[in-house]
Formats: C-alpha cells, sequence, structure tokens
C-alpha cells in the first residue's frame, strides 16, 4: 500500500465485518452452505470408497490364501502319490532282484551238484570197469 497510496498500516482492528448488500451476504451464505454440503458428502464418499476398497482386498486376498492352500494340499497329495509309486517301484524291483539273486543261487547250486554228481558217477564207473 505505500507504494500505490503512500500510506503505510501498521495495525488495522476491524470491529465488525458486513456485507451491507443484503442479497449478496444471503447468496454467499447460501454458497458457502452447499460447498459445505457438498465437501461433507465428498468425505463421505471417499470414506465408503475406501471401505468398499479395503473390503474387496480383504476378499480377494481371502481367496489368494484359499487357492494357495487349496493349491499346497493338492501338491502334497500328488506329492504323496508320487512317493507311494516310486517306493512301490522300488520295492518291485528289489523283489526282482532278490528273486533273480535266488534263481542264480539256484543255479549255481544245481551246476555245482551236476559237478560233483558227475564226479562221483565217473569215479563210480571207474571203479566199475578198472581193470587193474
Amino acid at each position: 500500500m505505500l507504494g500505490d497510496l503512500g500510506v503505510e498500516i501498521s495495525n488495522i482492528r476491524i470491529n465488525d465485518l458486513r456485507i451491507a448488500d443484503h442479497t449478496l451476504a444471503t447468496k454467499i451464505s447460501k454458497e458457502s452452505i452447499k460447498i459445505a454440503e457438498q465437501e461433507a458428502e465428498y468425505r463421505m464418499l471417499q470414506k465408503e470408497a475406501d471401505i468398499r476398497t479395503v473390503r474387496a482386498n480383504n476378499l480377494a486376498l481371502e481367496i489368494r490364501i484359499k487357492a494357495q492352500a487349496n493349491a499346497d494340499e493338492k501338491k502334497i497329495l500328488v506329492q504323496a502319490e508320487n512317493d507311494t509309486r516310486i517306493a512301490r517301484a522300488k520295492a518291485n524291483a528289489k523283489s526282482i532282484e532278490i528273486e533273480a539273486k535266488a534263481k542264480a543261487d539256484a543255479l549255481e547250486v544245481m551246476a555245482k551238484s551236476r559237478k560233483v554228481f558227475r564226479g562221483l558217477l565217473f569215479r563210480h564207473n571207474a571203479k566199475k570197469y578198472a581193470i587193474w
């Protein structure tokens, strides 16, 4: 103000501020009430949107947790089934191995028995037909 009017104001005290035009005062009052109502409605709508967002996020998280639990359960069941199949296959292979070893041992015993029997038979026949 000093540059425009050449007056410097150091302190102003306003005791009563009124709008002289009653119509203008009414319009301003109605507009301020309308703006306050709109701001209140906006805050309420924003809170409702926040609540909906949190509920949707909670539901989505719940669905993801259930889906993960189902996937983990299926994975465990499949793994158990695979482990069972592997164990059965190993047991079957071991059984076949034991059976094959038993047959091999039996054949070896039979071969030794035949060899011993042939040796005995040869000695017996040699004594029987010995000319000495």
